[in-house]
């Protein structure tokens, strides 16, 4: 590889993780309201427990106060902030098998709309989860996704990590992921602060 490709390589790719980054952090808002017919169709709001919601073709919005109960009654979860957008965030099929491999419970929570929210979800059995943004009174989705991280994990800084785990219903820690010819897997970010 020449040095030009070498430069074209390294300038794409920090653009692409910069981009990720930004979408979660520079004002993308949730996206609603630019959902076509078919897509708003499939935008529902839960009624049931979590637990009861089906693993289907919709988005599920859902209550702090309904996300926080459902991680209660697990023994261990992991909270995935799902930005559907970034093609490089892991997609919840391969976070869900990881997840049932240790005995823990995934819970996909979007972040924001887009066409990807509806086309790239592809877990087996973890309905998809969005936050209603209402209470929060903001439509910028690293605002709403922020204060809805602090209010579940006790954490009043922003650390916008996608992971954040969970154990008897307590927040232990927040996690990165990482793949490489291994596998999937997450290891420990930051703990919980004491």
């Amino acid at each position: 590889m020449n040095m030009k490709s070498v430069v074209f390589f390294s300038l794409a790719t920090s653009l692409l993780l910069a981009s990720c980054s930004l979408i979660n952090v520079v004002g993308y808002t949730s996206g609603i309201k630019k959902l076509n017919e078919n897509q708003k169709a499939r935008v529902v709001n839960a009624i049931k427990p979590i637990e009861e919601l089906p693993c289907d073709k919709c988005i599920y919005i859902v209550g702090e106060d309904q996300l926080r109960d459902y991680i209660q009654k697990q023994e261990n979860c992991i909270v995935y902030e799902w930005i559907s957008q970034c093609p490089y965030n892991s997609l919840p099929l391969t976070v869900e098998r990881y997840c049932d491999s240790l005995g823990i419970v995934p819970i996909f929570l979007l972040s924001s709309f887009s066409s990807e929210s509806f086309t790239n979800y592809n877990a087996k059995h973890s309905p998809l989860l969005f936050i209603d943004t209402t209470p929060y009174k903001t439509d910028v989705a690293y605002k709403y996704m922020e204060k809805l991280r602090s209010h579940l994990t006790g954490v009043p800084e922003s650390f916008p990590f996608l992971y954040w785990k969970f154990k008897q219903g307590n927040f232990v820690g927040f996690l990165e992921s990482e793949e490489d010819e291994k596998g999937f897997r997450l290891f420990a970010a930051r703990e919980t602060p004491k």
